[in-house]
């Protein structure tokens, strides 16, 4: 089951669309998967574009494809790059078939910029339009993986216990829980999940662990209505000493900042 769900508030479109910037020094880009594809537009720069094994390096112009329930990340390759974000609704993908893993088709490319204008102007019927162009985006991106032959790679063992770890994580981050407990919770010992975690994901538990923490934390942070050691314990911290100094390493902040900032 994938950890991430993503909540269509257009029920008529039942597309998510956005643009997004990463840089080398910025904010991490956490490996996640999802039951949806999604398609990246690279706009500016270039990266390298991980789903599962598959290492796909993606430049201004094309576009790269992340399959359904594929554990993927980003890593930018020049110091910035900015990109689309295309994440259709199941039910629109379901007659697609199977997706190449990359594109550079100038007539894909062309009919992905005019999802992203019809966004950008929502003029009248935009929707409708915007539902035509993702059809026949999908529809191309299909026949170009029929005409290359492509055959779709099996998830390896490795990668479905780093997934399962990954959700355990999001599921009892609240709580006080170990890598003990999540290796645990993958049936694997915590030297052999250690090591395949930080080879697929580039972050130990650890630091995956803490970064969901931080983040949560960040939130409550900000809605002003939890101070520094509510926050901290909300978010499964019990040491606040602890919490602080981890908040600041991938915050780049205090918490105690963050939260007179959500008084000012």
């Amino acid at each position: 089951m994938p950890y991430e769900y993503h909540i269509y508030k257009d029920a008529q479109l039942k597309i998510l669309f956005h643009r997004d910037t990463l840089s080398k020094t910025g904010v991490e880009f956490l490996p996640h998967w999802h039951k949806n594809p999604e398609l990246l537009l690279f706009i500016n720069g270039e990266a390298t574009v991980c789903s599962d094994e598959q290492r796909t390096k993606v430049s201004a112009g094309e576009i790269a494809v992340v399959d359904s329930n594929r554990l993927h990340t980003i890593y930018p390759i020049t110091e910035k790059c900015e990109y689309y974000c295309l994440i259709p609704d199941a039910a629109v993908y379901s007659g697609a078939g199977s997706l190449p893993v990359k594109s550079s088709d100038p007539e894909i490319v062309r009919f992905y910029n005019q999802i992203a204008e019809e966004y950008q102007h929502k003029r009248p019927y935009y929707r409708e339009a915007i539902s035509g162009y993702v059809q026949c985006l999908l529809a191309l991106l299909a026949r170009q993986s029929s005409d290359d032959n492509m055959a779709t790679v099996p998830e390896s063992p490795k990668f479905h216990a780093v997934k399962a770890a990954i959700q355990y994580i999001y599921e009892h981050f609240e709580q006080d829980i170990s890598i003990d407990d999540i290796c645990r919770s993958v049936g694997l010992s915590r030297y052999y999940m250690c090591h395949i975690f930080k080879e697929v994901t580039g972050q130990t538990m650890l630091r995956h662990l803490n970064y969901i923490r931080c983040n949560y934390a960040l939130s409550l942070l900000s809605t002003g209505k939890y101070n520094v050691a509510q926050s901290a314990y909300a978010s499964g911290f019990s040491n606040i000493s602890y919490f602080s100094k981890t908040y600041k390493s991938i915050i780049g902040n205090l918490p105690s900042a963050d939260f007179q900032k959500s008084q000012a």
